[in-house]
């Protein structure tokens, strides 16, 4: 997810790469309308908040669900693979329709968990899921969890935290201290992926996570954290 339109995100591509940026990102694009024609799946279109019926009083701090592209997904999750146990479980904070799900069970994860707070969406995510797991035979389980992300309780095998900008600070700040809290109970490595990191101030200020790697692309950036 993220707060910028399709223009304002071209515009900021052409700042950081000049504009072969345009085409790179119009070429993502045409490759993600294709990986959903493929699968069969829908994932590709954008759908703002304030379209849907959501109980939550944190829906004002959430932001419309756009999908995170395949193409610099698939070059940035091989990098945790060799960090972590083979039963690897990545969570994904705001998965809207599922994409980060379906890209990462490629990858060998033991499991891939969604939380989202809109029903419509979740509803979407399942069917996303369960349509790519027969398509591609996929030993992932996949499992989307209607729930604010404030609420949601950290799991103690979970070590992968995804998130795509998804909401404002005042969110970020209670998962945060929500992952800490689970580190505290059950330590374990944890890594987190953090794409269009707007807000990257706060983990630096909430001291549990250091930063292991940037991945640039023309179309943002992926923050990669450890627990220190």
């Amino acid at each position: 997810m993220n707060r910028q339109t399709g223009v304002q995100r071209i515009l900021a591509a052409v700042q950081r790469r000049g504009f072969w940026g345009v085409p790179r990102i119009a070429l993502a694009r045409v490759m993600d309308y294709a990986f959903d024609l493929h699968y069969g799946v829908q994932t590709v279109s954008w759908t703002v908040l304030d379209a849907l019926t959501i109980a939550s009083e944190n829906k004002q701090r959430g932001v419309a669900y756009q999908p995170t592209l395949a193409r610099p997904l698939r070059r940035v999750l091989p990098y945790l693979t060799p960090m972590l146990p083979a039963e690897r479980i990545l969570v994904d904070f705001g998965c809207g329709k599922g994409r980060v799900l379906l890209i990462a069970s490629e990858f060998g994860f033991h499991e891939v968990r969604g939380v989202e707070f809109s029903p419509a969406l979740c509803a979407l995510a399942r069917h996303n899921c369960a349509i790519y797991g027969q398509r591609t035979a996929s030993k992932t389980r996949y499992q989307v969890i209607e729930a604010d992300v404030v609420n949601y309780p950290i799991g103690e095998q979970e070590n992968v935290f995804f998130m795509f900008n998804p909401f404002d600070a005042v969110v970020i700040k209670k998962v945060l201290a929500n992952i800490a809290t689970s580190l505290q109970q059950h330590l374990r490595k944890i890594l987190m992926v953090y794409h269009y990191p707007v807000h990257s101030r706060l983990i630096k200020e909430q001291g549990c996570f250091k930063k292991l790697r940037e991945f640039t692309f023309w179309d943002g950036d992926f923050s990669v954290y450890a627990n220190a």
